[in-house]
Protein backbone atom coordinates (compact mmCIF):
# COMPACT_ATOMS: atom_id res chain seq x y z
CA UNK A 1 0.00 0.00 0.00
CA UNK A 2 1.03 3.63 -0.92
CA UNK A 3 0.19 7.17 -0.14
CA UNK A 4 -0.40 8.78 -3.22
CA UNK A 5 -1.72 12.13 -1.33
CA UNK A 6 -2.11 13.67 1.70
CA UNK A 7 -1.21 13.00 5.15
CA UNK A 8 -1.22 9.18 6.06
CA UNK A 9 -4.42 8.36 7.48
CA UNK A 10 -6.02 11.57 7.24
CA UNK A 11 -9.79 11.76 5.73
CA UNK A 12 -9.61 12.37 2.44
CA UNK A 13 -5.88 10.71 1.60
CA UNK A 14 -5.85 8.91 -1.46
CA UNK A 15 -3.53 5.45 -1.69
CA UNK A 16 -2.65 2.55 -3.80
CA UNK A 17 -2.65 -0.88 -2.65
CA UNK A 18 -1.90 -4.31 -4.16
CA UNK A 19 -3.42 -7.68 -2.43
CA UNK A 20 -4.45 -10.51 -3.08
CA UNK A 21 -8.07 -12.31 -4.93
CA UNK A 22 -8.47 -15.83 -5.71
CA UNK A 23 -8.09 -15.22 -9.40
CA UNK A 24 -5.77 -12.43 -9.14
CA UNK A 25 -2.41 -12.51 -6.52
CA UNK A 26 -1.57 -8.99 -7.67
CA UNK A 27 -5.00 -6.79 -7.69
CA UNK A 28 -4.57 -3.10 -7.62
CA UNK A 29 -7.26 -1.19 -5.99
CA UNK A 30 -7.72 2.91 -5.28
CA UNK A 31 -8.65 4.04 -1.99
CA UNK A 32 -9.78 6.93 -0.22
CA UNK A 33 -9.41 7.41 4.14
CA UNK A 34 -13.26 8.59 4.26
CA UNK A 35 -13.47 8.64 7.94
CA UNK A 36 -10.61 8.58 10.80
CA UNK A 37 -11.87 8.79 14.67
CA UNK A 38 -8.59 7.80 16.26
CA UNK A 39 -9.05 4.34 18.50
CA UNK A 40 -12.58 4.51 17.38
CA UNK A 41 -13.65 4.20 13.48
CA UNK A 42 -11.83 4.13 10.44
CA UNK A 43 -13.43 3.52 7.15
CA UNK A 44 -11.69 3.52 3.62
CA UNK A 45 -13.59 2.97 -0.04
CA UNK A 46 -12.12 1.31 -2.79
CA UNK A 47 -12.34 0.60 -6.23
CA UNK A 48 -10.42 -1.13 -9.01
CA UNK A 49 -11.84 -0.63 -12.89
CA UNK A 50 -15.18 -2.77 -12.05
CA UNK A 51 -16.16 -2.38 -8.22
CA UNK A 52 -16.48 -0.09 -4.96
CA UNK A 53 -16.18 -1.59 -1.46
CA UNK A 54 -15.90 0.25 1.85
CA UNK A 55 -14.34 -1.31 4.63
CA UNK A 56 -15.07 0.09 8.68
CA UNK A 57 -13.24 -0.53 11.19
CA UNK A 58 -14.88 0.09 14.73
CA UNK A 59 -13.28 -0.47 18.03
CA UNK A 60 -14.58 -0.67 21.78
CA UNK A 61 -12.76 -1.37 25.09
CA UNK A 62 -13.73 -3.56 27.00
CA UNK A 63 -12.51 -4.49 30.01
CA UNK A 64 -8.74 -5.06 29.19
CA UNK A 65 -9.11 -5.73 25.94
CA UNK A 66 -10.57 -4.54 22.66
CA UNK A 67 -13.49 -5.40 20.41
CA UNK A 68 -12.60 -5.36 16.65
CA UNK A 69 -15.51 -4.67 14.32
CA UNK A 70 -14.90 -4.92 10.61
CA UNK A 71 -18.01 -3.89 8.14
CA UNK A 72 -17.25 -4.59 4.45
CA UNK A 73 -20.18 -2.79 2.22
CA UNK A 74 -19.48 -4.50 -0.99
CA UNK A 75 -21.54 -4.03 -4.85
CA UNK A 76 -24.61 -5.45 -4.59
CA UNK A 77 -24.91 -8.83 -6.54
CA UNK A 78 -27.55 -11.12 -7.08
CA UNK A 79 -28.21 -14.93 -8.24
CA UNK A 80 -25.45 -17.05 -8.68
CA UNK A 81 -22.57 -14.27 -8.51
CA UNK A 82 -23.84 -13.79 -5.10
CA UNK A 83 -22.97 -17.47 -3.98
CA UNK A 84 -19.86 -17.69 -5.40
CA UNK A 85 -18.61 -14.62 -4.11
CA UNK A 86 -19.77 -15.70 -0.20
CA UNK A 87 -18.26 -19.93 -1.15
CA UNK A 88 -15.14 -17.31 -2.21
CA UNK A 89 -15.06 -15.55 0.59
CA UNK A 90 -15.93 -18.34 3.11
CA UNK A 91 -12.97 -20.52 1.51
CA UNK A 92 -10.30 -17.77 0.70
CA UNK A 93 -10.85 -14.38 2.14
CA UNK A 94 -12.25 -14.38 5.76
CA UNK A 95 -9.60 -15.74 7.59
CA UNK A 96 -7.19 -13.45 5.83
CA UNK A 97 -9.53 -10.88 7.28
CA UNK A 98 -9.27 -12.51 11.36
CA UNK A 99 -5.62 -12.04 10.84
CA UNK A 100 -5.32 -8.27 9.30
CA UNK A 101 -8.33 -7.51 12.26
CA UNK A 102 -6.25 -9.53 15.07
CA UNK A 103 -2.89 -7.36 13.86
CA UNK A 104 -5.11 -4.21 14.32
CA UNK A 105 -6.39 -5.51 17.51
CA UNK A 106 -2.83 -6.37 19.12
CA UNK A 107 -1.87 -2.24 17.65
CA UNK A 108 -4.57 -0.72 19.32
CA UNK A 109 -4.03 -2.45 22.68
CA UNK A 110 -0.07 -1.76 22.45
CA UNK A 111 -0.66 1.63 22.41
CA UNK A 112 -3.54 2.19 24.51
Amino acid sequence: MEWESGAPNAVGSTFRSIGWLPQESEHAMDGVVKVNDPMKTFEVTTHDAKEEWTNRYELAPSGSGTIVTKTVIWPPLGGAKAAARSAIFALYVNGRMRKGLAMLKAKAEAGA
